[in-house]
């Protein structure tokens, strides 16, 4: 359904995940970013990334869609925008887990 409004279809998931990355419990935080890694390890390209709907009656969006370069150079120069954007928010959130994070399991 998401992927038909032109949103990537691992969105919410992705967002929650990225929020829980934060949580204070180690393990959520865990869970977050074993997760995490393993959604962007094959839709990364596709992160955080909005097309226009599709016009009435037209097909579905296909995942390839949605990656940075596959629409008009407007809307590809957006989507390429708005992947970049949301990737760097999870770089900073797990760059900062890693500096607040007190190793004490090593």
């Amino acid at each position: 359904r998401e992927i038909c409004s032109g949103r990537w279809m691992f969105q919410r998931l992705a967002d929650r995940m990225r929020a829980d990355v934060l949580h204070p419990n180690w393990q959520v935080r865990h869970g977050a970013a074993v997760a995490l890694r393993e959604v962007l390890r094959s839709h990364a390209g596709c992160a955080g990334v909005t097309v226009p709907v599709a016009a009435e009656g037209a097909s579905i969006l296909r995942a390839i869609d949605l990656r940075p370069g596959s629409q008009t150079p407007a809307t590809a120069k957006e989507a390429e925008q708005a992947n970049t954007a949301w990737l760097q928010d999870c770089v900073i959130r797990l760059v900062c887990v890693l500096a607040l994070d007190r190793f004490g399991d090593y």
